[in-house]
């Protein structure tokens, strides 16, 4: 039977993530609580602001009939959501007797626990660092505003078409987008303005550029229609003929050009991102549940079932039947969880040099392991391009667009994976409902797949790679042996992955970088260093030390679990910082098949300057309305 959560009671961002194109623009407040009196009234009057997890009208909501009382009258022109540090709870005035039933890993938070996790604290932003009691962390407050009423209004303005989450030209966008800055200056005045009457103090020093901050800014990467057509690296005269192609098959407008922008899901690295966070059980009704959950879900004997709700929400059973730490009184605790913040600064130079200097070395690596039977020889832009996406997508797991190894090994491939993925989607947009359904079957492959049976041997995507090291799936299933027979990796199960999972809401902060519009081949590796962007990480789940902690030391920081001894995630790993000096150990093993399914000697990529640094975080609880209320009358 599905689990019925109550969504009125949820906040916001849980249960489903706040989309990167509808609300890409956010702020995230912290501040530090000076009389509790005042603080309670400010959670009065704030409480009513506060986002739930209702559901959002919009035509999927439609298709999937959910319950009025699951459903927002409106589409909210503003999100809010708040959650709590432990200190920030004892100066809320919440008793010892409550707070000493919270895990250790919440009570001591990240600060603390800073080297567990590999952290450099003297790399941290002043706004995150506890050492001072004035600068203590108590609560956080996000905002995000809409975009897509602000393009409807632009686009009757001037007289333009309009469509969600697709591109328009650059003055519409902009002109949007400028909407879009101004709602939130104004929603962050009110708050700031409230936040000061009530004494709470916003916390300063989210940036080194910027020293008297009083927020981090966190915004979706927009992508040009050149950006997206050119991902794979094709030719310019190839991208022209395929966006003419698009408009011939009535894909896109007649009026669409290269220049137009939209709102991604890509991060700094330019990787397409926020694929297969897990689905569990209350998400979505329960026509839909089985659905969603392939790939994404928990894996036995071959078949896909929602994972236990009790793994992200407190107050529900869990994959072990048991209820995970819910400390009385119950309405306190139960439909809240946990969160864990981190600003990790991406050095997108840093990680492109080094990829672009080991780009030589895996262009002759491939000229061994593949043989091809185009008589054409390829430019030598083209192999450079072709080597240097192949590097990119080994580290990771996936192509650039996000589409994975095991269903695409092959730089060729991909290019076809492309291809039919595009044209299912333009079919789909065109309408039809075999159409449409063709396009819905054909985007599981970007979560429906497989390690052990699809990828024993790390052949397709290695061992080392991020994905695999981040979510392991159905890899180091107990009942498996090295000598496994196919039949019996078939129906390899994810039990223990499914008790480290973790739902991800993150955003990117800080400008693109040029890099991701560049020609490689002309790179010039004497660029100079990046300014400050990266991934606003966000990690929602109720257990921290079982679930975030586990992933970030054993997955990401070691790799004895994927015999990988102390080699670090190429990505997200980071070495403790008594020996962060030594890149010896970050060295990454890629293997292929021959033609005839042998393994070839594998090619070992050098090892890279640390490409993500923490910069500062911090344990959060996430109440429930409920207890939001608890906290404003001292209920306790």
């Amino acid at each position: 039977m599905t689990t019925i959560l109550d969504r009125l009671d949820i906040q916001g961002n849980i249960l489903l993530p706040y989309g990167r194109s509808s609300y890409p623009l956010a702020r995230h407040f912290i501040f530090h609580v000076r009389d509790q009196e005042e603080a309670q009234k400010f959670l009065s009057w704030i409480q009513p602001q506060i986002t739930t997890a209702q559901f959002f009208p919009s035509k999927r909501s439609a298709q999937m009939q959910i319950p009025e009382d699951q459903l927002r009258k409106d589409t909210p022109e503003a999100l809010l959501n708040i959650a709590f540090t432990a200190s920030g709870l004892k100066a809320l005035g919440v008793p010892n007797s409550v707070l000493r039933q919270f895990p250790d890993a919440f009570l001591d938070g990240m600060w603390e626990r800073a080297e567990m996790l590999n952290d450099n604290r003297l790399d941290w932003n002043n706004a995150w660092k506890d050492d001072q009691h004035e600068q203590t962390t108590h609560l956080i407050i996000s905002l995000r505003v809409a975009f897509n009423s602000c393009l409807k209004k632009v686009c009757l303005r001037r007289g333009d078409s309009f469509s969600k989450s697709d591109y328009h030209c650059q003055e519409t966008f902009k002109l949007a987008r400028s909407m879009m800055i101004k709602n939130l200056d104004q929603e962050s005045r009110r708050l700031l303005d409230q936040a000061e009457l009530h004494r709470l103090v916003a916390l300063t020093g989210h940036s080194s550029a910027d020293p008297e901050s009083k927020w981090l800014e966190c915004e979706s990467l927009f992508r040009s229609r050149l950006q997206d057509l050119a991902i794979a690296g094709i030719s310019d005269d190839q991208y022209l003929d395929d966006l003419d192609n698009q408009k011939k098959r009535r894909y896109v407008a007649s009026s669409a050009e290269l220049t137009d922008l939209r709102y991604s899901e890509y991060e700094h690295f330019g990787f397409f991102d926020g694929i297969g966070d897990p689905v569990f059980d209350g998400q979505y009704p329960a026509a839909f549940q089985a659905e969603m959950a392939q790939g994404q879900g928990h894996l036995s004997c071959g078949q896909w079932r929602p994972i236990a709700p009790g793994e992200f929400l407190l107050g529900y059973p869990n994959e072990a039947q048991e209820t995970t730490c819910h400390p009385m009184p119950y309405t306190f605790s139960k439909n809240g969880t946990f969160m864990a913040v981190r600003k990790l600064e991406q050095n997108v130079t840093a990680f492109h040099n080094a990829l672009v200097k080991q780009t030589p070395l895996m262009e002759h690596w491939l000229d061994q392991v593949e043989c091809s039977s185009s008589s054409e020889q390829p430019s030598a832009a083209s192999q450079f391009t072709k080597a240097l996406k192949v590097l990119r997508a080994k580290l990771v797991g996936r192509w650039d667009d996000g589409t994975p190894l095991v269903h695409a090994p092959t730089y060729e491939s991909w290019l076809s994976f492309r291809v039919r993925l595009l044209t299912l989607a333009g079919e789909a947009r065109k309408g039809g409902p075999s159409a449409k359904e063709a396009w819905e079957q054909f985007k599981t492959k970007f979560t429906r797949f497989t390690f052990e049976s699809d990828d024993t041997k790390g052949r397709r995507c290695p061992f080392a790679a991020h994905i695999r090291r981040s979510n392991p799936r159905d890899s180091g299933d107990p009942s498996l042996r090295n000598d496994s027979d196919p039949s019996e990796t078939s129906q390899a199960s994810s039990l223990l992955v499914n008790r480290r999972r973790i739902l991800r809401r993150g955003m990117t902060y800080g400008s693109p970088s040029e890099l991701m519009n560049e020609n490689p081949i002309d790179h010039d590796s004497s660029i100079s260093a990046d300014s400050e962007r990266g991934t606003f990480f966000v990690a929602i789940c109720a257990d921290l030390a079982r679930q975030f902690e586990f992933m970030q030391q054993q997955w990401l920081n070691y790799g004895s679990d994927f015999n990988l001894g102390n080699d670090i995630c190429p990505i997200a790993g980071a070495l403790h910082p008594s020996v962060a000096s030594d890149r010896k150990s970050t060295k990454v093993m890629i293997s292929s098949e021959g033609p005839d399914g042998s393994c070839t000697l594998p090619f070992v990529a050098k090892p890279t300057p640390q490409p993500v640094v923490c910069r500062g975080g911090a344990y959060f609880f996430v109440p429930s309305l409920s207890a939001i209320r608890l906290l404003a009358e001292n209920r306790f």
